[in-house]
């Protein structure tokens, strides 16, 4: 996002999930990462939000200040999705952790907002033809 002209940012919707940024890279690398960077990127970008896990070892909260803009930060995400078991589902769901987050219903309802957000003046994303539906993620990127 940063490599962007600061006129693109403002047309980019940003969802990071599970992401390293604060709580590795902020740690190792303040200059680039830590809290004023991270203020200035999320000053620059139109929209952002950032989910995550109390079960993810490497992906955690922004920590951004928002100053009574919109949340950056979504979370913690219930892990695992679902508690119990019944006949049709006699073992228990599996703690999900750092994977998954495309799978979380939490996904595509930010995902939806997220759009929503950048108003209908703004090129949509592609259909699907088969579908009609907007086509997602991959589930390849790391966050």
């Amino acid at each position: 996002m940063w490599q962007l002209p600061a006129a693109a940012r403002r047309q980019v919707a940003l969802l990071t999930y599970g992401s390293p940024i604060e709580r590795l890279y902020g740690r190792w690398f303040p200059a680039y990462f830590g809290p004023e960077a991270l203020q200035g990127l999320h000053a620059s970008v139109h929209c952002w939000r950032n989910l995550w896990r109390a079960t993810d070892p490497i992906g955690g909260p922004v920590r951004i200040d928002e100053g009574g803009g919109p949340e950056v930060d979504r979370g913690p995400l219930r892990d695992p999705l679902v508690y119990g078991r019944t006949v049709a589902h006699p073992l228990p769901e599996p703690v999900l952790g750092h994977s998954d987050y495309q799978a979380d219903p939490a996904f595509a309802v930010e995902r939806a907002a997220l759009l929503d957000r950048l108003g209908p003046e703004l090129p949509r994303q592609a259909t699907g033809r088969a579908t009609g539906k907007a086509q997602g993620s991959s589930g390849r990127s790391s966050g």
